[in-house]
């Protein structure tokens, strides 16, 4: 602690008082961002939760450190320079990781947006019909979440 110990109090004071400031600005901006995107419809709803499942279905396609590339920057918001920090590696090895962990992402939800539509242009198999392996691992997406491939 300094000698003068009132200016320094009243210093960090306002850090805390401005550092308050940001978050309350901060969350204000997340209630507006989620009113914002709010579904108008129930229909809307299930779109979005049907988007959400196919993302995760192909972020479990990824392996651990394309997935932690991305998420690092995508979901935490670092920069390239912070998450290569966080890494251990250089920013022009990570944005060559970032670039093939987005090329294999796009990949993996064109094949799955494919895998879907082509589902939904089948017939529907009656319930007594058994399924086969195969269609029960392409329908099942949470199934793809728990055990990347």
């Amino acid at each position: 602690m300094p000698e003068e110990p009132l200016p320094w109090l009243l210093g960090v004071a306002r850090h805390v008082l401005l550092s308050l400031r940001r978050a309350q600005g901060r969350r204000d901006a997340l209630i507006e961002r989620i009113a914002a995107g709010r579904p108008a419809a129930r229909e809307e709803h299930a779109e979005v939760l049907a988007r959400r499942e196919l993302a995760a279905a192909a972020l479990a396609t990824l392996t651990d450190a394309q997935r932690e590339v991305l998420l690092l920057i995508a979901w935490d918001g670092l920069t390239h320079q912070e998450a290569a920090a966080a890494l251990g590696c250089s920013a022009p090895a990570l944005r060559v990781r970032l670039h093939r962990a987005r090329r294999r992402l796009r990949g993996a939800l064109s094949e799955l947006e494919g895998e879907e539509q082509a589902s939904a242009s089948r017939p529907h198999r009656p319930e007594s019909e058994p399924a086969t392996r195969e269609t029960q691992q392409r329908t099942s997406t949470s199934r793809l979440i728990k055990e990347p491939r």
